[in-house]
């Protein structure tokens, strides 16, 4: 659950679709309208068990919502983000060093046009590592998806903080 402005995002990883597959779902509601549902976010290729909204985020200044789905393709996960008003998605958010069990996406926030998403299974720098994949999401320029990258990454050390991986250019 996460709360911005008059905008609040409740994440259901075991919501059961309408092909009554276990998938998740992620739910918008405008409290300043008595909690009325704005939109309903999901991801057509979802399968059960994917835990589609395990972790959730809203940006009411931007009107973007991040939705997370650590359980897909053997656990690496996934990451989305969408137009909180109209349940368009609007980017997915590409895990850079993607391995099975890294559950990319356990974690997720957004503010403004930055986007951070924990994985806490990646552990390309050592065992039990970790790692948190902050991602720029630009504005899009058409309505198409676009796939995105990540920008930056800092890795958590079982000791402390050492700063690798991907930058931007």
């Amino acid at each position: 659950v996460a709360i911005a402005g008059d905008l609040a995002i409740v994440g259901a990883p075991g919501f059961v679709n309408s092909s009554g597959d276990e998938t998740g779902g992620a739910f918008v509601f405008d409290l300043a309208n008595n909690g009325a549902l704005v939109s309903e976010l999901s991801v057509g290729d979802l399968l059960s068990g994917d835990n589609f909204g395990f972790a959730v985020a809203i940006d009411d200044q931007t009107g973007l919502a991040a939705v997370s789905a650590p359980g897909t393709s053997g656990r690496t996960g996934a990451a989305y983000i969408f137009d909180a008003f109209s349940g368009n998605l609007r980017y997915e958010l590409i895990n850079p060093t993607a391995a099975e069990f890294d559950v990319f996406g356990s974690s997720i926030d957004i503010h403004g046009e930055l986007v951070v998403v924990g994985t806490p299974g990646d552990d390309d720098f050592g065992s039990r590592g970790g790692s948190v994949c902050f991602f720029h999401i630009p504005e899009p320029s058409s309505a198409a998806l676009l796939a995105v990258t990540a920008c930056g990454a800092l890795l958590l050390r079982h000791r402390g903080l050492k700063q690798g991986g991907p930058r931007c250019a």
